[in-house]
């Protein structure tokens, strides 16, 4: 089954990450799954839910110690790829390798709390399981969309 995420976000991300590790730029993907406390659980994990993983806010919300950890690395991770083009640079708090995508090595870093993923590969971005993922996720919904593209105007 389809859904919105997968046309307006997996569909064009996973392309987007397709198209330009094949032309040789340094490209890097995540899948963000942490949920927040303050969330109800039935609403998932939106794109929204990242911004206090970003800016430094989880703290603030009461979560938990992993989550609290997630945040310093999210935004280590961030800074050193916008200071170096490189989120491994090997500065800020200790973190896991996140492994760069490649058309050899479709991966992203994927975090939650609970794997819902299964195995190319994509960094799981959770508080208590930080790894890497093949990018192979939803795969059958996302082939539908590319063999349909006229169909979804894309």
């Amino acid at each position: 089954m389809l859904s919105a995420g997968d046309l307006n976000f997996q569909f064009q991300r996973r392309l987007l990450s397709q198209t330009v590790a094949k032309a040789g730029v340094k490209t890097y993907g995540y899948l963000f799954e942490q949920h927040l406390l303050s969330v109800e659980p039935y609403l998932g994990v939106s794109h929204a839910n990242l911004a206090p993983f970003v800016y430094g806010l989880v703290p603030l919300l009461n979560e938990t110690a992993s989550s609290i950890a997630l945040s310093r690395a999210v935004i280590d991770y961030w800074v050193s790829f916008a200071t170096s083009l490189d989120p491994n640079d090997g500065l800020g708090v200790p973190r896991p390798l996140w492994p760069q995508y490649t058309s050899d090595n479709p991966v992203h870093h994927l975090a939650t709390s609970t794997s819902v993923l299964h195995a190319d590969l994509t960094y799981q971005v959770n508080g208590d399981n930080l790894t890497a993922i093949p990018d192979d996720y939803r795969k059958e919904q996302i082939e539908f969309i590319n063999d349909n593209a006229v169909l979804f105007h894309h």
